[in-house]
C-alpha cells in the first residue's frame, strides 16, 4: 500500500512539473506575441483599442547606467483615407441608433443619445432644433406635443483628429400608451392632493371616467416557503437514508474485523473442553468486563453474541438462538458459522475445533482481502486533496505570469 501510494505520489510530482513547465513556456511566447515592444520600437494599439503604457528598461551607453520608465502611448488614429471610408457607414449607423429602431417619420416613447459608434471608434454628440421636445436622456415630452411634430437632430462625429455632421429630420408622435401614463400621473397628484396629516388615504374609485379595482401586488411567499420546505424535507430525508447506509456499511465491515478472532477463540474454548453454551459465555464475559473497564470500544460481533446471550438465559433454545446470530448477522461467513454450531449440537463436538480453525484461516484471509480494499479506497480519496494542491500550484505560477503580461 506505501509503495503504491508513493509511486502515485511521484506521478503527481512529475505531472505538477510537466504541467509547471509547459505553463512556464506558453506564459512566456503569449508574452511576447501581446508585447507592443519590438526590437526599439512600440506598437500603437489599433483605433478603438485605447492608449496602454510601458514600463520599459534603459542602459546608457557610455556610462552603463540602468533606469526604467513608464511611457504612454496613445492608440493610433484613423488616416484620413480611413476616416472617408468609415464616415459613411458611422452616420448611418448614429441614426438608426438614435431613432431606437423607428421609422423617421414616426417616431414616440424614447430615443437613444449614443455617445459613440463603430466599436468605440468614433465619438458622438448630439444637437436637437428644437430640442423642448427631447430631455437629456432621450425621453420625448409628450405633454401639449401635436402628431408629426418636426426635430432636426444632428449628430456630431469625431475621432479627435477628423470632425463631421450628420442632420437627418425625424416627426414625433405621442405613444399609444399615453392615456396610461397621464392617468397614473392623475392618480398620484390625487394622492399628493391628499392631506398629510391623515392617517389613512382611500384610493380613487373613479378617475376621468375609468372605474378602478385596488390589489395589492404580493410576491407569494407561501409558494417559496412550500417549495423551499419541500426541498429541505428531500435534503433530510436523503442525508438520512444516506447515513443509515454508511451505518450498515460501518457494521458490516466490523463483523468481518471480528469475525477470524471470534471463531478462532471460540474453537480454543471448545477443544479446551467446554460446552458451547459454556464458551459462548466466556467469550461474551470477556467481552463485557473489557468493555466497563474501558479497555475495548464497542464491537459488533460481540454484541450480536451479547444479544444471543440473553435470548439463552431468557429460555431460548440453543439451536433456534444460533440461527437467529445468523440471521441477524446477515453476512454469508456468519451464517456458515451458526450452520456449523447448529450441526455441533446434534452431532456432538468431534472435530468442531478442526472445522472452526479452518473457518477461522478462511476468515483471516477475507479480512486480508478487505483491508487492502480499503486501503486502495483510502488512496483514490486521497486523490482529492491531491489534485486541489496542483491547482493551487498552477494558480501560484499562472497568476505572476499573468500580471507580468498586464492581463
Amino acid at each position: 500500500m506505501l509503495k503504491q501510494m508513493k509511486k502515485q505520489k511521484k506521478k503527481l510530482a512529475i505531472l505538477v512539473l510537466l504541467a509547471a513547465v509547459l505553463l512556464g513556456i506558453a506564459a512566456e511566447w503569449m508574452q511576447k506575441q501581446e508585447s507592443h515592444f519590438k526590437e526599439n520600437r512600440l506598437i500603437r494599439n489599433e483605433p478603438g483599442e485605447g492608449d496602454y503604457q510601458e514600463s520599459l528598461n534603459y542602459i546608457e551607453e557610455d556610462s552603463g547606467e540602468k533606469g526604467q520608465i513608464v511611457l504612454n502611448l496613445q492608440e493610433r488614429t484613423l488616416t484620413a483615407a480611413e476616416w472617408k471610408e468609415i464616415l459613411p457607414e458611422a452616420e448611418k449607423e448614429a441614426e438608426e441608433v438614435f431613432r431606437n429602431g423607428q421609422q423617421a417619420d414616426h417616431v414616440s416613447g424614447q430615443v437613444v443619445l449614443c455617445e459613440r459608434v463603430k466599436n468605440g471608434l468614433i465619438s458622438v454628440e448630439w444637437k436637437l432644433e428644437p430640442d423642448i421636445w427631447i430631455d437629456l436622456q432621450g425621453n420625448i415630452e409628450e405633454e401639449n406635443l401635436f402628431p408629426g411634430q418636426v426635430v432636426n437632430a444632428t449628430a456630431i462625429l469625431s475621432n479627435g483628429k477628423n470632425q463631421a455632421e450628420h442632420s437627418f429630420p425625424i416627426c414625433l408622435y405621442p405613444s399609444e400608451n399615453q392615456n396610461e401614463t397621464n392617468l397614473g400621473k392623475k392618480i398620484e397628484q390625487y394622492l399628493y392632493n391628499q392631506n398629510a396629516e391623515e392617517k389613512e388615504v382611500e384610493l380613487p374609485q373613479n378617475m376621468d371616467g375609468v372605474a378602478l379595482r385596488w390589489e395589492e401586488e404580493t410576491e407569494k411567499p407561501l409558494v417559496i416557503f412550500l417549495f423551499l420546505g419541500i426541498f429541505a424535507a428531500v435534503v433530510i430525508l436523503w442525508s438520512g437514508k444516506k447515513e443509515q447506509q454508511d451505518a450498515k456499511k460501518r457494521w458490516e465491515e466490523e463483523l468481518v474485523k471480528d469475525y477470524p478472532e471470534m471463531v478462532s477463540r471460540l474453537g480454543l474454548l471448545l477443544e479446551a473442553g467446554m460446552s458451547l453454551r459454556q464458551a459462548w459465555k466466556k467469550l461474551t464475559d470477556t467481552y463485557e468486563s473489557k468493555r466497563k473497564k474501558q479497555r475495548l470500544p464497542k464491537r459488533a460481533g460481540y454484541e450480536e453474541m451479547l444479544l444471543t446471550r440473553r435470548e439463552l438465559e431468557d429460555g431460548m433454545g440453543e439451536s433456534l438462538a444460533y440461527e437467529r446470530f445468523g440471521e441477524r448477522c446477515g453476512l454469508a461467513s456468519y451464517r456458515r458459522f451458526a450452520s456449523i454450531l447448529t450441526q455441533n449440537l446434534k452431532k456432538g463436538t468431534v472435530g468442531i475445533g478442526r472445522i472452526l480453525a479452518k473457518e477461522s484461516e478462511d476468515a483471516f484471509s477475507q479480512r486480508k482481502t478487505m483491508a487492502q480494499r480499503l486501503g486502495e479506497e483510502a488512496g483514490t480519496k486521497l486523490l482529492f486533496p491531491m489534485l486541489m494542491m496542483m491547482v493551487v500550484i498552477m494558480v501560484i505560477l499562472v497568476v505572476p505570469a499573468c500580471m507580468t503580461m498586464h492581463i
